[in-house]
């Protein structure tokens, strides 16, 4: 009952964003999906992906875009700015039968107060639009939403876009994107060891941790009818990539790629041989130099940078060079050599053992 007095009046206390409207996103959207005339004069059908038709710039996202493109000069990849700046399609196929799935999982019921401050925090950071007492658009597509338990105390809000045999997930290719062949892994634990091993005995390490980072970056504005939710009887509409969709961690790892590779490079202006070492997951960066001096020049190299282009840390989560770091799940023990489980998750296994 405490807990519902506190946090339960969330939703209504909801603000919108005063400089980008929910009629804003509508008009954006009405606006990409119409047919219309690209700059050589050739047309282009109802429903282009903005990068490919209307080409409209995305004002709402915080990413500094001529940085972007500065720093990504010579990259093999360097197309990635398209999509941060007019926005991430889907990557549906063209036939697909989309289903409306109008009411949330039970987890998103049980755990409503965390489900409604998701919503009015991303509503205020251009994450989401709404509320609508009426949807904006017809044919529009609705997921649910549920929570999950994230470490230590909080709960993950997901947008379960794979619920139903005509969901979201289910018409969208798992080996292509836009066309192309998906060619790409997550890293894992076993390439963060390989840098401290090479580092050595001894060796600083450090980790980064980037805050919201799916809601970072933009969804094609094409697509917003898509991905819609009912939240306390009103519309929301996901105007950002929202973790739950099919390729919310491919282009999350693309972003963050990029931002290692730029990283890395930043290492020659310190000495003229050596790269800085990084490994990344997702919103995850893992740092090992041999030297503390370099493993600090790289770790404060890194927060200047996602400033630089617009990304948002979460500065709570960072953890200076050390010796002894918990990343990826495992605990690395640089003096010892030791790779080993953190006490905190022997704590966590024995209990549901028990």
């Amino acid at each position: 009952e405490q807990r519902k007095e506190n946090l339960s009046n969330s939703i209504h206390k909801l603000e919108t964003n005063r400089v980008f409207t929910s009629d804003y996103f509508v008009a954006l959207h009405q606006i990409t999906a119409a047919p219309g005339y690209r700059a050589d004069g050739t047309p282009f059908p109802v429903n282009t992906p903005n990068h490919l038709g209307a080409r409209i710039t995305l004002p709402h996202t915080k990413l500094k875009l001529e940085r972007w493109r500065h720093h990504l000069i010579g990259y093999d990849g360097a197309e990635l700015t398209q999509f941060l700046e007019f926005g991430f399609p889907l990557g549906l196929r063209d036939s697909a039968k989309l289903d409306c799935q109008t009411r949330n999982h039970g987890s998103a019921y049980m755990w409503f107060d965390w489900v409604d401050k998701f919503v009015a925090a991303e509503v205020q950071e251009c994450g989401m639009t709404g509320p609508f007492q009426l949807s904006p658009w017809w044919g529009v597509t609705i997921s649910p939403l549920m929570t999950a338990h994230k470490k230590p105390l909080d709960r993950r809000t997901v947008y379960d876009a794979t619920y139903g045999e005509g969901s979201l997930n289910n018409a969208t290719p798992c080996s292509t994107y836009m066309g192309q062949p998906i060619h790409f892994t997550y890293p894992r634990v076993e390439d963060y060891r390989i840098l401290v091993l090479k580092a050595g005995r001894g060796a600083y390490m450090w980790k980064r941790d980037l805050k919201r980072f799916f809601l970072q970056l933009p969804l094609d504005p094409v697509e917003y009818k898509k991905v819609g939710v009912v939240w306390r009887g009103m519309f929301f509409f996901f105007v950002c990539l929202a973790f739950g969709l099919r390729h919310s961690g491919l282009n999350g790892q693309r972003v963050s790629d990029a931002v290692s590779w730029i990283l890395r490079r930043m290492g020659l202006e310190t000495d003229l041989e050596l790269l800085y070492h990084v490994c990344n997951y997702v919103d995850d960066f893992g740092g090992v130099e041999s030297t503390r001096e370099r493993a600090l020049a790289a770790f404060t190299a890194l927060g200047r940078l996602l400033d630089d282009l617009g990304l948002q840390e979460s500065k709570k989560k960072a953890v200076p060079p050390t010796t002894c770091i918990t990343f990826l799940g495992v605990q690395f023990d640089s003096k010892n050599m030791e790779m080993s489980v953190p006490p905190e998750k022997i704590t966590e296994v024995k209990e549901e053992i028990s």
